[in-house]
């Protein structure tokens, strides 16, 4: 495939792609209730954000027994759950913080549209990071780079790579998560997208350099800014003050799943394609690295354009 119809057909895909391909733009909503007494309750509401869906569709409904006024909800009986209307493939968080301090918390879907508030979440956090990794297109393109860099003929290597990867983010996540780190989100999101741009250009280059020779180096690297761009998803939901362990490690470990799971849907591709003559697998490799770059160059221009704008 020539270089002119490689950058013509990622363009292409990149303009069908990108305005659904917002990175970070599926988060789930918050519903934050803090009890003050006589049967009243605080009420803060973050609708959920995804660009497939119009502002507005998405809302609590309380039970009949209470009556909101603003941010204000007045309860004759106590708060046990909250139903939600418009969810479709939406989810949101629920948090009742009681008086003496103690969290009742519960997530909630269009399968399960009623937030029964329990203690414990923890498996809600474990989907919270996969979901996360599985919608924020950006961490996804920036592993499909890694893979077509590294490829999976050498299963070590690539082993390696992503391991070094996992635990860079991880490192970062936690740092940022509790607030021992903190950068300013606009350049971290560039960054990323920088990121993506690079692997994809190492991936087609027969040059020597530290991507081809020491991917996990690079990986790490990336993977210490990925991972506070892994915190801020998680800062939209904001870490429980007691539990906060259990959120954060269910939440590390669905970004984990979730990594792997785009890792293993990779591998299968790899597998079909490797049946294919070597011609058209050639050719879906340079569109693949050719779409990839695209998509991180948009990414990285609207990222630095908003930074000024």
């Amino acid at each position: 495939m020539s270089t002119r119809r490689g950058v013509t057909c990622a363009l292409l895909f990149a303009l069908g792609v990108v305005p659904v391909a917002r990175a970070h733009d599926a988060r789930p909503g918050v519903l934050a209730l803090e009890a003050l007494g006589d049967g009243s309750y605080l009420v803060r509401w973050t609708e959920p954000v995804d660009a497939r869906r119009p502002e507005g569709s998405v809302r609590p409904v309380f039970p009949s027994t209470c009556v909101q006024d603003g941010p204000r909800l007045r309860c004759e009986a106590p708060l046990v759950d909250v139903a939600f209307e418009g969810l479709e493939d939406a989810r949101v968080f629920v948090r009742l913080r009681e008086r003496d301090g103690s969290l009742r918390e519960a997530w909630v879907d269009a399968e399960a549209p009623r937030a029964h508030l329990e203690p414990t979440a923890f498996f809600g956090w474990v989907w919270s990071g996969v979901e996360h990794v599985l919608f924020g297109f950006d961490h996804v393109a920036f592993v499909l780079g890694l893979l077509l860099v590294v490829g999976f003929a050498a299963p070590r290597r690539l082993l390696l790579t992503i391991t070094a990867f996992t635990l860079a983010h991880s490192v970062t996540l936690a740092l940022a998560s509790l607030q021992w780190l903190q950068l300013p989100s606009a350049p971290v999101e560039a960054t990323i997208a920088a990121s993506i741009v690079l692997v994809a250009r190492e991936a087609g280059s027969r040059e020597r350099s530290w991507t081809r020779e020491l991917p996990w180096l690079v990986a790490a690297c990336f993977g210490l800014v990925h991972g506070l761009g892994f915190a801020g998803a998680l800062a939209d939901v904001g870490l429980p003050e007691d539990g906060w362990a259990a959120a954060l490690f269910g939440f590390n470990v669905g970004v984990e799943l979730g990594q792997l799971l785009v890792v293993a849907a990779a591998g299968l591709v790899a597998l079909a394609a490797s049946r294919l003559p070597a011609a058209p697998r050639e050719h879906g490799l340079t569109l693949a690295r050719y779409a990839l770059g695209t998509l991180g160059a948009f990414w990285c221009v609207e990222r630095v354009v908003g930074m000024f704008g």
